[in-house]
């Protein structure tokens, strides 16, 4: 059960302002970045700093719901900072990309995060959700395995290298790296080798020398270190290493995953919700705009109230311009990800965030920022709104699924020859006869995320 618990907001008047350019960007870009928690906090925190802002109304939760979704691509509609009227086009906007105005996500705790990450990795695949479910259940208090693969396979009923592959992907691919590992050994590997650091000296410590590193990684290093450069470099990089999971965000507040977005299934067709009721309705307090208009008030008060009026207005219109831009992204997902949403395909279809953004007529770094942190409740599972948007393969010069192609690559080596398997290169080679443009280092690169090993290690002697 989703909690929609929240702060109301509405608003119905579009308003201008005066404010420089480059405040009116931070907030903007702020407001657009953050997700839900971390906004209701923002919005209580600028009605106590400013006079000139006041609550109007704070309603329980409410959904508007869109009746139906478009028919077509939708006419092209203003970017964000385009709804800000003051400026003309092209001032706001110089600054969109910069990284400075957008800031981090709030902090999830480590079980809310695994949570979300089992849903949006594993929903809508029937075979290996309940796999990853049951390994998500057995992890310790340190993120880490607490009981043997071969266990959970017997429980299930399934093949114990299945269970393998996606303990694999969950090790990889999960944040932090190093969930439902089965040692320290392995914690602290997948950890060098998801930052590239497979040459490093502290790695092949821990690969090749472990029976003896393990009784002191430190005491190691300082022994095999071929100078003082390299023990000073591999020593950072041992303090870099966490050793459990857990520990990444256990100073970090528990946060909760709150839908701003609903997709329903009506009459077979996708019905879009918006969650009302997260932050308040705001408004111009009255009386402080008056006294611009007294003449018994100083000017140096007066230039204060006009600065806080005009960011007053500027958040009320920005606050309007996100919802405003979430319901866009939300209806176009909805018109080209339908058959996913109602569970007619496994697959989303190939629709980048650029192009995307080409077609919603905003900047790619705007959708980006909207769609980061911003989750969807759907009838396949709950998901981050950027999940909807894929990167794609080339396949006889049209786009599809990365995830059609990965299932593709399962099923050639699933067929394969237990005695005599594929190599990647002839993995390749047969994907690339059929139409997918892909070298073999991308066959390793999914082959390890899925968990799968070698040809070497797959081959099996009768």
């Amino acid at each position: 059960m989703t909690e929609r618990h929240g702060l109301k907001f509405t608003t119905e008047n579009r308003v201008s302002t005066r404010l420089v350019p480059h405040l009116s960007t931070l907030i903007v870009a702020r407001l657009s970045a953050v997700p839900i928690l971390e906004l209701q906090h923002l919005v209580i925190q600028e009605v106590e700093e400013n006079p000139c802002l006041e609550i109007e109304s704070w309603d329980p939760p409410q959904i508007d719901i869109i009746e139906e979704t478009m028919k077509e691509t939708p006419e092209i509609t203003p970017d964000e900072n385009e709804l800000l009227p003051t400026w003309p086009r092209g001032i706001i906007s110089n600054n969109e990309d910069n990284e400075d105005l957008e800031p981090e996500a709030p902090p999830i705790g480590f079980w809310d995060r695994v949570e979300a990450q089992l849903e949006v990795n594993f929903a809508r695949d029937k075979r290996r959700y309940p796999i990853a479910r049951a390994i998500i259940d057995s992890l310790d208090e340190r993120g880490r395995l607490s009981v043997a693969v071969e266990i959970i396979a017997r429980r299930l009923g399934v093949d114990v290298d299945e269970v393998e592959k996606v303990r694999q992907f969950i090790l990889r691919e999960f944040d932090p790296p190093g969930i439902a590992a089965v040692n320290l050994r392995e914690t602290l590997l997948v950890q060098l080798e998801q930052r590239n650091l497979t040459d490093s000296l502290l790695y092949k410590a821990i690969s090749e020398h472990w029976d003896e590193a393990k009784r002191g990684l430190r005491e190691y290093i300082a022994k095999v270190s071929p100078n003082n450069e390299e023990k000073e470099d591999n020593m950072k990089l041992l303090e870099s290493l966490y050793l459990f999971p857990t520990t990444v965000y256990e100073h970090e507040s528990i946060a909760y995953i709150y839908p701003e977005v609903i997709f329903k299934e009506r009459d077979g067709r996708i019905v879009v919700e918006l969650v009302r009721g997260m932050y308040p309705l705001l408004a111009i307090n009255s009386y402080y705009a008056s006294l611009l208009d007294d003449p018994n008030v100083d000017k140096k008060t007066k230039r204060f109230i006009k600065e806080k009026l005009d960011r007053a207005r500027i958040y009320i219109e920005a606050l309007a311009s996100r919802r405003r831009n979430i319901a866009m992204i939300a209806e176009f997902i909805a018109l080209n990800q339908e058959d996913f949403l109602l569970g007619r395909s496994k697959y989303l279809k190939p629709i980048t965030q650029l192009e995307a953004a080409e077609r919603l007529g905003m900047s790619e770094s705007t959708l980006s920022r909207i769609v980061r942190g911003k989750y969807a409740e759907t009838p396949v599972g709950i998901f981050e709104l950027k999940f909807f948007f894929s990167r794609g393969v080339m396949k006889n010069g049209m786009v599809v699924s990365k995830e059609r192609m990965i299932d593709r690559m399962l099923q050639i080596i699933e067929s394969e020859d237990k005695a005599n398997p594929l190599s990647d290169e002839k993995i390749a080679s047969i994907l690339r006869k059929e139409g997918y443009k892909i070298s073999r280092r991308t066959v390793v690169k999914y082959r390890q995320q899925l968990g799968i090993p070698s040809s070497k290690a797959r081959k099996k002697t009768k």
